[in-house]
């Protein structure tokens, strides 16, 4: 610093130095008289554009969206931008602030520019929630000081656009088919009937979480996982007659992303509950016997003189066509695995299970229900006379009979002659006069 010859203060900058101090004014004369010897003035300069910025933090500042998830725009305001940058002098402000491509000042692509404004007049920094689909790009803040130095921070702009796990089949319907269950207390036709679930899937492999609600029913026994199907088990024996009606149970699958992204599938099984009230026993009682006599009607047939073995000979088939059901074809299935067919709803049942039923139905039809499949044998007494039997192959009570269905002329010949002795003589015709 130093004064011209004209008394003005000259400052040289170009070495960048601030200057405290002072200048000394002196006087003399009669201005000494009224002011003394002299005064002292302080002064300082400050020198700004040699000073240095710098960013305060390397790492990346990141903004994540997700889509779906309803979020506001995010507004960076000019102290906030300045905040992340660190000036040598910090009396000397920075000059402006731009949005580039990268650390060499370019300007940002006109496509990162539609989710990215900066306000030239204000320095307000805009990130736009704009976008429905993936997206996922850098940009950098550039900082000016006064004397034309540059730094730059490092933003990333992220858009997640997760698919929330879903049943495999039911990716946009939320309602699973109706699931009809009927209860009867002197009937359960198995105590436990389950309920398979689709198999649940994630596009992008990731984690699946589930949640169940409206599960708090006595009669639901068992939630269980299996690989990744769902099932529940119902105890039909607790089922009471409130119970009656349509339960809507809920399903909820969520992925590792939900916190970001909080996409969820939510999905519904209606469970509709038929409670039979229980039958009086006297019913029950005329039904079986109904049953017998329908059986023993349908035979039409003499058992033969072995009533015996033919008897203890039905008994044991009696109870083997119980627990067994023999087709027309002669094939031989469990009722256990029928029971278990009858007492599991699989709700993600495939088109080639459709194909096996329409098949299996097909064969089924080709079979006479009127016609019971039969076996002739022939035997012969000590005589060396024949005798023509048959045995029923499937016929409910009538199964593994061996019934003669020939007779034997013999007893043929003394049946018809005691029924001609014991029918009576016709009485004698008397002709009536015939009147004109």
């Amino acid at each position: 610093m130093a004064f011209d010859s004209e008394e003005n203060i000259v400052i040289d900058t170009t070495a960048g130095l601030d200057f405290n101090g002072a200048i000394v004014v002196s006087y003399s004369g009669d201005c000494a008289d009224i002011q003394g010897d002299s005064i002292t003035i302080p002064i300082s300069f400050i020198v700004c554009g040699g000073e240095t910025i710098t960013v305060k933090e390397s790492a990346v500042t990141r903004f994540k969206f997700a889509v779906g998830k309803d979020e506001k725009d995010i507004t960076i305001d000019k102290s906030q931008l300045t905040s992340y940058f660190a000036n040598s002098n910090p009396n000397c402000g920075i000059k402006g602030f731009k949005l580039t491509n990268d650390r060499r000042g370019a300007d940002l692509a006109l496509t990162r520019a539609k989710h990215v404004k900066l306000d030239a007049t204000t320095d307000e920094l805009k990130i736009l929630n704009n976008l429905n689909v993936a997206k996922n790009f850098k940009f950098f803040i550039q900082a000016e000081s006064s004397g034309g130095a540059f730094a730059y921070k490092k933003m990333r702009y992220t858009v997640t656009a997760n698919i929330a796990p879903y049943l495999q089949g039911y990716r946009k319907l939320k309602t699973l088919p109706t699931v009809k269950l009927t209860v009867d207390p002197t009937d359960y036709d198995g105590k436990t009937f389950t309920i398979k679930f689709p198999k649940a899937v994630d596009k992008e492999k990731n984690t699946i979480k589930y949640e169940w609600t409206n599960t708090e029913h006595k009669w639901i026994t068992k939630l269980a996982v299996v690989g990744k199907k769902y099932q529940m088990k119902i105890d039909k024996t607790k089922i009471k007659a409130t119970d009656a009606g349509v339960v809507r149970i809920g399903l909820t699958l969520q992925d590792d992303k939900y916190d970001l992204t909080r996409l969820e599938n939510v999905y519904y099984l209606p469970i509709d509950i038929k409670y039979v009230k229980p039958k009086a026993l006297a019913a029950n009682s005329t039904g079986s016997s109904d049953s017998t006599a329908n059986a023993t009607t349908s035979a039409n047939a003499t058992v033969p003189t072995n009533a015996t073995a033919a008897t203890s000979a039905a008994g044991t088939t009696a109870a083997a066509a119980a627990n067994s059901s023999t087709a027309a074809d002669g094939t031989t299935s469990s009722n256990d695995t029928a029971s278990t067919a009858a007492n599991t709803n699989d709700i993600g049942a495939t088109s080639e299970d459709d194909a096996k039923t329409a098949d299996s139905t097909k064969k089924a039809a080709k079979a006479d229900p009127t016609k019971p499949a039969v076996a002739t044998t022939t035997t012969t007494d000590e005589n060396g006379k024949e005798t023509k039997a048959v045995i029923v192959k499937s016929g409910g009570q009538l199964a593994g009979l061996k019934i003669n269905l020939d007779g034997d002329a013999k007893d043929k010949k003394k049946t018809e002659e005691k029924e001609k002795e014991e029918k009576p003589a016709p009485p004698p015709v008397t002709s009536l006069p015939v009147s004109t």
